[in-house]
């Protein structure tokens, strides 16, 4: 049996670090992929603070994004033993536009607090201008494919907030998920925000997979 654990990447370097005080452009740039910021230098003290280096992980799984890959070249560099990093394209962020959900006067005013709700609730209804739900699922199914083709039996997936959300859903709620190939939007909404933190995440294990 394998145990998987899922884990947003580090913290970001400044301004990036902090969402909430970036200005709108900035927060367009990050939704939509166009900038791509490096983790923080204080990313090695974060990661030794977060204990992830006594976990002894066999094989890192990260997105393709620069943060992503320096998190797990970090982890790996402070690992007790050598460990396998690759590149897997299923743990890729949801890319979208801010000015679809929100505008920029509505976040001067209200800030984030309206984004992430919005942000399901457009996938949910089938917004053309997101990554269709559709789209999401088979990422998932196919992400629980290949986990479940692997031998290691301590892994590490390197992901990004919101689709880390749908990750823990799938596979926490795996029999609800399969029978009814849907997310329940409230609960959805209702995910506590601090086990998406900067390397923040959950643990499950492959046994749920193969059933």
């Amino acid at each position: 049996m394998n145990k998987i654990t899922v884990i947003r990447h580090s913290q970001l370097e400044d301004p990036f670090s902090d969402y909430d005080k970036l200005n709108y452009n900035q927060l367009e740039g990050l939704a939509l992929g166009t900038i791509q910021p490096n983790i923080s230098e204080v990313s090695k003290h974060l990661i030794n603070k977060s204990k992830l280096i006594t976990k002894n992980f066999e094989l890192i799984l990260h997105s393709k994004s620069p943060r992503s890959i320096q998190t797990a070249k970090l982890i790996a560099q402070q690992n007790s033993f050598p460990v396998i990093l690759i590149e897997n394209d299923l743990l890729n962020e949801i890319t979208f536009s801010i000015s679809d959900l929100i505008t920029e006067e509505e976040y001067l005013a209200l800030g984030l607090n309206p984004l992430r709700k919005r942000f399901y609730q457009a996938i949910s209804a089938g917004s053309t201008k997101m990554e269709a739900l559709d789209s999401i699922y088979s990422r998932l199914e196919d992400l629980a494919k290949d986990l479940s083709l692997l031998e290691y039996k301590n892994i590490l997936l390197i992901s990004h907030g919101f689709f880390m959300r749908y990750i823990y859903y799938y596979f926490k709620h795996l029999s609800t998920a399969k029978k009814l190939k849907k997310f329940e939007l409230q609960t959805l909404i209702n995910l506590s925000t601090k086990r998406y933190d900067y390397l923040g995440g959950f643990t499950f294990n492959s046994s749920c997979i193969k059933n």
